[in-house]
């Protein structure tokens, strides 16, 4: 629940079957904020076995990364239809996951949490771009990334599940080789650590020995 809150409103999602795994947070501060990241978790699964069936009949990775970037675009304007119409903005969330197929790590974000890739050889990767007015000032120059993460507009999304539709999803297709590791995350993580800090925390091994 970090230092400040009562309730974590994060939901992690777990598709095995399918090779997806996501996280998404609800926005602090909204009544349901909550609510939003709990919708995106109890849909995302059945959503995944549909891009599943659907992505059989097509050898394109670009092709498959599409299905990916739709049911997150869907998702979005069903909620901003929801709840968030007439100018309401109650069900906010973000999005982050990774659906790994054969040799590619297809990342999907949608606000602020992010994706990240660890190389066998340790170094780590920031994959997805955050979604907010402090990385706009990284893009423009204006911040480092270390001072973006410390600046009050780190936590003004310009993007996030359940805004104004047709919300604009990101989809980056990665090469994964053998020994990377794959961390998707919310703000709670990547905004208490640095990236060194991530990184030695993902190279320790996954399971010790007896």
């Amino acid at each position: 629940i970090g230092m400040c809150r009562l309730h974590n409103e994060d939901e992690v999602i777990l598709c095995p079957a399918e090779g997806f795994f996501a996280v998404s947070d609800g926005m602090g501060g909204l009544i349901n904020g909550g609510l939003t990241s709990e919708i995106i978790a109890g849909f995302v699964p059945g959503l995944m076995t549909g891009i599943m069936f659907e992505a059989a009949s097509k050898t394109d990775i670009g092709a498959k990364a599409a299905l990916l970037e739709e049911m997150a675009r869907e998702l979005s304007d069903g909620i901003f239809a929801m709840g968030n119409q007439n100018g309401a903005t109650e069900y906010v969330a973000t999005f982050s996951g990774v659906w790994l197929v054969e040799d590619k790590a297809v990342f999907v974000n949608v606000g602020d949490s992010r994706g990240y890739m660890l190389s066998k050889a340790g170094v780590l990767r920031q994959v997805t771009v955050d979604h907010n007015e402090a990385q706009n000032m990284v893009a423009l120059g204006h911040f480092s990334k270390a001072e973006a993460s410390l600046h009050y507009t780190s936590a003004i999304l310009t993007r996030y599940m359940g805004m104004a539709a047709p919300v604009t999803v990101d989809i980056f297709v990665e090469e994964i080789k053998p020994y990377d590791k794959v961390l998707v995350c919310s703000d709670g993580l990547s905004g208490m650590l640095n990236d060194d800090e991530i990184r030695d925390l993902l190279a320790e091994p996954l399971y010790q020995e007896d």
